[in-house]
C-alpha cells in the first residue's frame, strides 16, 4: 500500500511556505498564509486523482451490503493508516442488502424491441416470471394521483418527467421524486409495475439507477428506470395513439440486512480541547460502475484535503475528522448512525461539510451558522475568491450524510460544485475514472482544503444553530 501511495504522490511533505500576507480580522496572519499555501499547492496536486484511480481499480463498485462495500471499508482503513491519519477506526452501521439480478424489458407489437433499462435500487423483481401489461403515461406523481384506481389498475405506469440540467444540480430533486415515491404511489392504485424516465441530463442509452422507497401496507411492484433515449422512444410510440404494451422480467431481490461500517480517521489539532471539524463523503456506490464520481471523488477530496492540512507547519486549532459514510445511496444509513452514535459529543463538532457532487469545480459557498458568525464565513469566502468562488447564503443543507448533524445543532458549510457533467453519468455504467475532469478536481480540492482548514483554525467557538429534524 505504501509503495502504491508513494507512486501516486500521496505521501509528499508540506508545500513551501507562502510569502507574507496581510491580516484579516477573523484570522491571524499565519492562518491566512497557510490557507493560501493550501490553495496554491492543491491546484497543482494530482494526488486526489490518484486516490480515485486506486479506489476504482482495487475495489470497484461498492453497493451497500455487498462484498465490494466490504472491500471498500478495508481499503479505506488501510489507506488512511498509510497516509498517516490518527485514530483510524470503523463504527458499525446496519445496512440493507439487495441483489440487482437480471432484467429484460421489451416493447411489444409491430415495433417489438428491447429497451435499455435498469432496476431501481431496493426494487422487487418478478421472480423470473414475465409481466405483460399496457403502459399508462403520466408526467409525475402529481398527475398520477388525479387518476382513479380503475384507470391505473393492471397497467405499467410510466413517469415521463425529464430532469432539467442546471449548474447546481437543482433539477435532480423534482425528477428524483418520481423515482423515490412513484412506484409506491402507482401500487396504491393497482399498477403492476412502474417505469421512470432516468434522472439524468443526457439523451443516451445509459439508464440511471437509484433508490426507490416502498410504503408499509402497500403492495411492492417492480420499479425500473428507462434510459432517456428509450423513454423518448416509448413516448413517441404512445403519441401514435394506439395502446402500447411491454413485457418485463426480473430476478431482483431483497436480502436480510447486514453490518457494514463508517470509516473514520483524524488529523489532530494543536489544541486538544478545541473540538473538531468533520469533512465527509460516502463510501458506497451503485453497482453499475466503479463510482468514480459518486462518490469516489468526494472520498478522495476529503482524504487529500485533510492530509494536506496535516502536512502544514502549524496544524489548525481543531482536529479534522474525515468520515467515510456507509450506505448513503440506500437511505443515508451511515449518516444517521453517525449522528446517533455521536449525539453526546455534538457540541464538540464545530462545523461539518461533505463532498458528494463529484469532481466538478466549486463556484459557491453557503452556510448554516449562527448569524453572529457570518463574518467568519465571509472571511473564508474571501480566501476562496481567487478560485472563482463567492458566498451565497446562510441556508445550506450541508449534504445528505452531514444533514443529520443539523438536527443536533451542528453548524454546516456547503461548497456548491458544477453539476452539469456529474448528472450525465450519475448512477450509470459510465461512472468510471474516465469521467473525472482532473483540472476541475484540483480546483475542488483547493476549495475544500481551504474551507476545512479555516473552519478548523477559526478563533473562538462555533455557536450552535437551531436544531431541526433531519429529513429522511
Amino acid at each position: 500500500m505504501r509503495a502504491l501511495l508513494l507512486a501516486a504522490g500521496l505521501l509528499g511533505g508540506a508545500a513551501s511556505a507562502a510569502a507574507p500576507v496581510a491580516n484579516h480580522p477573523a484570522f491571524d496572519p499565519t492562518a491566512l498564509a497557510q490557507a493560501r499555501q493550501l490553495r496554491d499547492s492543491a491546484q497543482r496536486d494530482d494526488a486526489a486523482y490518484g486516490l480515485i484511480g486506486a479506489l476504482t481499480r482495487e475495489v470497484g463498485p461498492r453497493l451497500a451490503g455487498s462484498e465490494g462495500e466490504r472491500r471498500g471499508v478495508a481499503w479505506s482503513v488501510a489507506t488512511l493508516r498509510a497516509l498517516g491519519f490518527e485514530r483510524v477506526r470503523t463504527e458499525p452501521v446496519t445496512v440493507p442488502q439487495w441483489e440487482r439480478g437480471t432484467l429484460a424489458v421489451e416493447l411489444l407489437g409491430a415495433t417489438r424491441r428491447p429497451l435499455a433499462a435498469v432496476m431501481l435500487g431496493g426494487s422487487v423483481g418478478t421472480d423470473g416470471a414475465a409481466i405483460e401489461a399496457e403502459v399508462l403515461r403520466v408526467a409525475s406523481i402529481d398527475d398520477l394521483v388525479t387518476l382513479s384506481r380503475r384507470e391505473v389498475k393492471g397497467r405499467i405506469v410510466f413517469f415521463t418527467e425529464r430532469m432539467v440540467e442546471l449548474l447546481d444540480g437543482g433539477g435532480y430533486r423534482p425528477a428524483v421524486a418520481n423515482r423515490g415515491a412513484g412506484p409506491a404511489e402507482a401500487a396504491k392504485l393497482g399498477a403492476v409495475a412502474a417505469l421512470v424516465r432516468s434522472a439524468g441530463t443526457t439523451r443516451d442509452d445509459l439508464p440511471h439507477t437509484g433508490l426507490t422507497r416502498y410504503q408499509e401496507g402497500v403492495p411492492k411492484i417492480p420499479a425500473i428506470a428507462l434510459s432517456n433515449h428509450d423513454a423518448d422512444l416509448l413516448e413517441a410510440t404512445l403519441d401514435a395513439g394506439a395502446p402500447v404494451r411491454l413485457a418485463l422480467r426480473s430476478t431482483a431481490r431483497r436480502l436480510p440486512d447486514v453490518e457494514s461500517a463508517n470509516v473514520i480517521g483524524e488529523i489532530g489539532g494543536r489544541e486538544p480541547d478545541a473540538g473538531l471539524v468533520v469533512i465527509g463523503a460516502h463510501l458506497d456506490s451503485w453497482d453499475l460502475a466503479t463510482g468514480a464520481q459518486d462518490d469516489g471523488a468526494g472520498m478522495a477530496i476529503a482524504i487529500r484535503a485533510a492530509q494536506l492540512i496535516g502536512a502544514l507547519e502549524r496544524r489548525p486549532r481543531r482536529t479534522v475528522r474525515v468520515v467515510l459514510f456507509a450506505a448513503e445511496e440506500v437511505g443515508v444509513k451511515g449518516g444517521y448512525t453517525y449522528a446517533s452514535a455521536h449525539a453526546d459529543e455534538a457540541d464538540a463538532h464545530g462545523v461539518a461539510l461533505e463532498a458528494d457532487l463529484g469532481a466538478g469545480a466549486v463556484w459557491g459557498l453557503s452556510s448554516q451558522v449562527a448569524v453572529q458568525q457570518l463574518p467568519l464565513v465571509r472571511a473564508i469566502a474571501a480566501e476562496l475568491a481567487p478560485l472563482g468562488v463567492r458566498y451565497y447564503d446562510n441556508r445550506a443543507g450541508g449534504g445528505a450524510d452531514v444533514g443529520p448533524l443539523r438536527a443536533l445543532g451542528v453548524p454546516l458549510l456547503e461548497l456548491n460544485q458544477d453539476a452539469t457533467r456529474y448528472f450525465q453519468v450519475h448512477h450509470t455504467s459510465g461512472d468510471g475514472l474516465e469521467a473525472i475532469d482532473r483540472r476541475a478536481l484540483r480546483q475542488a480540492l483547493a476549495a475544500y482544503a481551504v474551507t476545512t482548514f479555516l473552519a478548523a483554525d477559526a478563533p473562538g467557538e462555533f455557536a450552535r444553530v437551531t436544531p431541526l429534524p433531519a429529513a429522511r
